[in-house]
């Protein structure tokens, strides 16, 4: 299966750029087909899409965003890529993220919703 991934969420304490905050979304697409039995062991799924930051001070910046699996760690994944247009274009993204499945996703039902959490600061640089 390849899922289309749709993401959104918060970011808070920014500091640079005269921003503190923002909203993102993001579309995402998996190249590669996969599974639960490939995601736990780890394989590459090439995750990748458009994001959208929108800064507390309402303007965007839009991000050529790619999901990498961590080796060895079934459950993170980095989160790069180039800025592409608007604030901070030219800078490159990238963190360190962890997601856990929602709803029993790989245990009990497929996979369907995660949450992720921060493992590493988000950066753009």
């Amino acid at each position: 299966m390849k899922p289309t991934i749709k993401v959104t969420g918060t970011l808070s304490g920014c500091t640079g750029g005269g921003v503190t905050g923002a909203k993102i979304t993001a579309t995402l697409k998996q190249a590669v087909a996969g599974n639960c039995s490939s995601l736990i062991a780890g394989a590459t799924a090439n995750i990748a899409g458009t994001e959208t930051i929108t800064w507390n001070t309402n303007v965007t910046s839009t991000v050529a965003l790619k999901l990498t699996g961590v080796t060895k760690k079934a459950t993170e994944t980095t989160a790069t890529g180039p800025v592409s247009a608007g604030l901070f274009k030219g800078a490159k993204q990238s963190g360190t993220l962890n997601y856990t499945p929602l709803n029993g996703g790989c245990t009990t039902a497929a996979l369907a919703k995660v949450t992720f959490k921060q493992i590493t600061p988000i950066t753009i640089k």
